[in-house]
């Protein structure tokens, strides 16, 4: 067992005191609380088929659970199926340049665009293909499906829509690159009534017509030299937007005309996530940050020493984020303190997954293994420690 540890006190109690005009003592009780972030560890497996001696590349694919499957794609030779208990492998899809971005499931079918310049929809029991699509570059952009269209930007900078059943291309915006620099990676797109929400390089933020792919409006929200990307995905909560550009800000914009609401002044790479009235938001300053949801303001800040922080994901009272050059953190979701990490090695890329009913976690190290750890907890103890104070007063 791993268990991630956190330490508080409070004082509970007075037990003795002297008698007298002058300073007495008072045995006192501090409670000490620990909080233990617990993870049991199942099994590892390397996703890769053969050891990889190149130059590094970015496992950006965060774990798909599906009934007793997990999926996991790699950023160098293809994507496979375990089963979630024994780790034993379903079936494995070799893809060469592999999928480093991410993939989305609907009905039986896994769709996500690849590293050999198509975009793939196969069936998620078997691997088997359905179709291809060839998109003429890499794919680092992770899919969304609605109402029988998937939509992805490519590496190119060009948005497709093509239906989900045949490959068929329903439209394509092809927005010209103006910056010479770029992030390695792609916008997920959301769906917001007949709107869909996409993130460019060159700083916008574009609402397409959802039928026909026609811009309705476009929000400059990076004007920064250094890097223009907006590779967040656009959260979509009560008729308002939340989306960072790399460089300069997380924005909240109101759905509809894309008016900005608030926006707090760091950048992120990342989707935010979103908790009741609050937003967890990993910073390109290597922060991760808890945001009042309605004005922006800030309630807690954890600072990383070890490179950027991927998507916090939330599970109970906690945050769940990896480090790129450092470890997965378990953060008090209240607070931000730290309840431990857990180092795989190189650092983690990928955003964990977690299955809310069972607590079982599974995330993708920076050297292409699996991990899986079983029955992810808050644990409690309560020790006692006794003290004596010094207080003035007459008795």
């Amino acid at each position: 067992m791993i268990k991630f540890v956190a330490k508080t006190g409070i004082i509970v109690g007075l037990t003795a005191a002297t008698l007298g005009c002058a300073q007495f003592k008072e045995l006192v009780q501090k409670e000490s609380h620990q909080k233990t972030f617990a993870m049991d560890k199942k099994w590892v497996r390397s996703t890769l088929l053969t050891d990889y001696l190149k130059f590094r590349v970015l496992h950006r694919f965060q774990p798909i659970l599906f009934k007793d499957m997990v999926i996991q794609g790699n950023a160098v030779d293809g994507i496979i199926a375990y089963d979630r208990k024994t780790g034993q492998k379903i079936w494995k899809k070799k893809i060469e340049n592999g999928v480093e971005s991410g993939a989305v499931i609907h009905g039986n079918d896994l769709f996500f665009a690849a590293g050999d310049g198509y975009f793939h929809s196969v069936n998620v029991y078997n691997g088997k293909t359905n179709w291809v699509f060839p998109i003429r570059s890499e794919g680092t952009g992770t899919p969304m499906v609605h109402d029988g269209i998937v939509y992805f930007i490519s590496g190119n900078n060009i948005a497709y829509a093509l239906d989900i059943t045949s490959g068929r291309q329903v439209w394509l915006y092809n927005r010209r690159s103006t910056t010479m620099l770029s992030i390695r990676g792609g916008s997920q797109p959301s769906v917001y009534k007949n709107q869909v929400l996409l993130g460019f390089n060159d700083g916008f933020l574009v609402s397409l017509d959802q039928k026909k792919g026609l811009m309705k409006w476009q929000k400059k929200l990076n004007s920064k030299k250094r890097f223009t990307d907006i590779d967040a995905r656009p959260i979509v909560l009560d008729d308002r937007i939340y989306v960072a550009s790399f460089d300069e800000a997380l924005y909240c914009l109101d759905a509809n005309t894309g008016q900005q609401i608030w926006r707090y002044d760091e950048g992120g790479y990342a989707a935010v996530s979103i908790d009741e009235d609050r937003v967890y938001f990993s910073t390109t300053q290597y922060n991760i940050v808890a945001l009042d949801k309605s004005s922006g303001k800030k309630i807690w800040n954890y600072a990383s020493e070890n490179g950027y922080l991927t998507q916090p994901q939330l599970y109970k009272s906690t945050v769940v984020v990896g480090e790129s050059d450092g470890a997965l953190l378990a953060l008090d979701a209240q607070s931000g303190k730290k309840l431990g990490d857990f180092f795989p090695g190189r650092g983690v890329t990928s955003s964990a997954a977690i299955d809310n009913e069972s607590g079982d976690l599974f995330f993708i190290s920076k050297e292409a293994n699996l991990y899986h750890f079983l029955q992810t907890r808050l644990e409690e103890t309560v020790g006692g420690i006794w003290y004596f104070r010094f207080v003035s007063g007459c008795y």
